[in-house]
């Protein structure tokens, strides 16, 4: 990866180069990275109870429960695109 960020030890017994991940900023974007996952877990939830909710309150109502459908499959497709863009930011900022 082209922006690997790293400390370079050189170990004289061994005549080897490592190259290290620094610890402490790495433990940051680690755990500033939590807040997120834990908001995503919820906002998913959400969005499950509610389509369930919304789903149950309808019963029996057949354009109602193909609306529900419709709800299901668009909050899949709006959280998908959702992920892969933030955890395509989260990987590159991580530094692995």
């Amino acid at each position: 990866m082209p922006d690997f960020r790293y400390d370079t030890v050189i170990k004289s017994k061994e005549k080897t180069v490592k190259f290290i991940n620094p610890a402490k900023p790495h433990i940051r974007r680690i755990f500033s990275e939590i807040p997120f996952i834990i908001l995503s877990i919820c906002c998913v939830i959400a969005c499950f109870i509610g389509n369930t909710i919304y789903l149950k309150e309808n019963k029996g109502k057949s354009n109602r429960e193909g609306a529900a459908s419709v709800i299901n499959a668009l909050i899949i497709i709006v959280l998908g695109i959702i992920f892969e863009k933030a955890s395509t930011k989260l990987t590159n900022w991580e530094n692995h």
